[in-house]
């Protein structure tokens, strides 16, 4: 034998893990993540690392709390909340232990660490659902393909999102191992749901496979298995700067493929509005695309520090405007911006006539409003509605709690609600030419049905409508008639009277 000891087993074990759940960051697969996720289990039923806290040698420690948060990961992804609960619980009791035996230097990092997986799980319920033992049941708020709105026209051309640059850029936003709480909700809207018997099984030998044909997959993006056909592939920027998202993008960019389209969303701080144009300046199309707005704050581009970032807002130089964008919009671009500096997208010209959207968060919330709306740091309303827009829904009339029979009950009535936005979307005659060329996608047409339920349930609200800013909006504007039709508010009441 190796002679190998059980730590030893358990690093190898625990490498194995992050192997596949790097390969799912590349790939969009999520069977990747079941596989990583029956590694990772199988540490902890075997209990490799159990003896290493008295090692003596805290870096072997170490080594077990990594395991640890990579672990609550994967788990947080797969959406299982009662093993993340647990999780947590014992690492907590790791991480006292190991700073009770050895004071670390690194000590107060893993407070922070727990600190920040405690307010991840809280930010992450906006709606309690529970059974009838008061248990949470897990739900996945990743696409259910069998129950997603079908588009009633069948489209020659079959537009599919393969690329989508992702971008977290709240200083103060709860965020877990460089994911803020926007980014992971956007990240699920993006992906198909997975039965388990679909997954994976979980041979070491499937692993050297995934190697051979991975360079394949994620350079065709994705188009070999169920999952990596179905799912764009994603590039994930916590706290960027203006060089490194202009970089992806041009990969991103250079990777699509003849009638498939790339999408990206910005979660960020806006930036103060700049000083009016000097008189006799011309303001038309510098004011529109470039500094005369307000812009979208990036991490500015300091090679001493790279992780610094001011309390005062960012300089010009670090702020991102459309006109950053322009080069990109060759190719079918579906943007999301969710800033209090979206408006700034609002006039973004389309200078190459290719499919161009942009979909624009409220740049401003009602006093005594929502508590996502209210809290950024706890999650934007706008990306709320994207991902989960029955939870958002209860946050902003203020439900806290649902029984598992009245939440199974509000989803049928919210699919009713989507099939019906679908077919009217479809029929409307006035509706600009890019959203029913984005709806071909899965993706992109439940993201475009979920913001037209947003619009419509914050329409509804009194406290919403005293203003405009409170209310989102988009580029090119969706026709007023379409979200006041009265089939959808209709299905809009049905849901409110649901909720209760």
């Amino acid at each position: 034998g190796y002679h190998l000891k059980r730590w030893e087993i358990g690093e190898v074990a625990s490498k194995i893990g992050q192997l596949y759940y790097h390969y799912y960051l590349r790939t969009a697969d999520t069977s990747y993540l079941a596989e990583a996720f029956i590694f990772y289990e199988a540490i902890r039923a075997r209990q490799y690392f159990r003896e290493v806290i008295e090692s003596k040698v805290p870096e072997l420690v170490v080594k077990h709390l990594r395991y640890y948060a990579r672990f609550i990961v994967v788990c947080l992804l797969l959406r299982r909340r009662r093993a993340v609960v647990e999780l947590q619980e014992e690492l907590q009791r790791l991480v006292d232990e190991y700073i009770r035996l050895y004071k670390p230097a690194d000590a107060q990092e893993w407070v922070l660490v727990m600190l920040e997986i405690s307010a991840f799980l809280t930010a992450d319920t906006p709606v309690l659902i529970l059974d009838t033992d008061y248990r949470i049941p897990p739900i996945s708020n990743r696409i259910d393909q069998a129950t997603i709105a079908s588009t009633p026209v069948v489209f020659e051309s079959g537009l599919v999102l393969q690329q989508a640059v992702l971008v977290g850029n709240h200083q103060h936003q709860v965020k877990f191992s460089e994911l803020t709480l926007d980014m992971f909700r956007i990240m699920l809207a993006l992906e198909m749901d997975i039965e388990a018997k679909e997954q994976a099984t979980s041979s070491v030998l499937e692993v050297s496979m995934a190697a051979v044909n991975l360079d394949d997959s994620a350079g065709h993006g994705g188009t070999t298995g169920h999952a990596r056909k179905r799912n764009p592939n994603k590039y994930l920027l916590y706290r960027p700067t203006i060089s490194q998202i202009l970089t992806y993008m041009s990969n991103a960019f250079k990777e699509l493929q003849e009638n498939k389209a790339m999408l990206l969303y910005l979660s960020a701080d806006g930036a103060a509005p700049q000083a009016p144009t000097p008189a006799g300046g011309d303001p038309t199309r510098h004011e529109s695309l470039y500094m005369t707005q307000d812009g979208i704050c990036m991490t500015p581009q300091r090679p001493s520090d790279p992780r610094a970032r001011p309390a005062t807002a960012s300089a010009p130089s670090d702020r991102l405007y459309p006109g950053d964008l322009m080069p990109f919009t060759r190719k079918p671009l579906f943007i999301i911006v969710d800033s209090d500096s979206s408006r700034v997208f609002q006039n973004m010209p389309n200078l190459f006539q290719q499919p161009l959207l942009c979909l624009l968060s409220p740049v401003s919330s009602p006093k005594g409003g929502s508590t996502a709306g209210q809290a950024p740091n706890r999650g934007n309303i706008f990306t709320l509605f994207l991902h989960d827009p029955l939870g958002a829904f209860c946050t902003v009339v203020g439900v806290p709690t649902l029984t598992q029979q009245k939440y199974t009950e509000a989803c049928a009535v919210m699919s009713a609600f989507m099939q019906t936005a679908v077919r009217c979307l479809a029929s409307c005659p006035e509706i600009d030419s890019s959203y029913t060329t984005f709806s071909e996608d899965d993706f992109l047409r439940t993201i475009i049905l979920r913001f037209m339920f947003c619009c419509i349930a914050l329409s509804q609200h009194k406290k919403y409508t005293q203003d405009p800013s409170h209310l989102p909006s988009a580029n090119p504007p969706m026709p007023l008639h379409l979200l006041s039709n009265p089939a959808l508010l209709a299905a809009f009441i049905q849901l409110a009277n649901c909720i209760g």
